[in-house]
């Protein structure tokens, strides 16, 4: 059966055909952090590793008291290569800690040492203004006798390829 009928139908100039190619798209800053998997070396009571990830700043995450190392560790499902690392405390008060990422968790690089911090700080802000840092994993480490509790934690970056 045809489907078109000579002076009913119109006709249609040849073309070629174009096949159609997407673009490159601009890579975009994205935010992670709420939500993402999170893990910690303990937890003190119900003060647990996934509320420094909630996008509550009421709720916090705090170590157990006899945590003689204490850690937290994000997950942000990704490589990244990062633009930004903020950390929110529950209160201002004078925080010791190591703040490092990893591509793998295993290997670590440093990014903020505040082991020996002597100022009272509610947040911290660690920029990456040069492409080329690229992490998965975000670990914060205190030292002892300083409060090992987390807010917030938020990161950005744009997802490698």
């Amino acid at each position: 059966m045809r489907l078109i009928k000579k002076g009913l139908t119109p006709e249609v100039k040849e073309r070629s055909y174009v096949r159609f190619v997407r673009e490159k798209k601009e890579k975009a800053v994205q935010e992670f952090g709420r939500n993402n998997p999170t893990f910690s070396s303990s937890h003190h009571e119900n003060q647990v590793a996934g509320f420094a990830a909630d996008g509550n700043l009421q709720t916090y995450w705090q170590a157990s008291k006899d945590d003689p190392a204490p850690f937290w560790i994000l997950d942000t499902e990704k490589e990244l290569e990062l633009k930004n690392i903020q950390v929110r405390f529950p209160k201002e008060s004078i925080y010791r800690y190591v703040l490092e990422v990893s591509g793998d968790k295993v290997h670590w690089t440093v990014v903020s040492d505040k082991q020996a911090n002597r100022r009272k700080e509610s947040h911290i802000a660690v920029d990456f203004p040069d492409a080329g840092v690229r992490a998965r994993f975000v670990r914060i480490r205190f030292v002892k006798k300083s409060p090992a509790v987390i807010a917030e934690v938020t990161v950005r970056g744009i997802v490698c390829e």
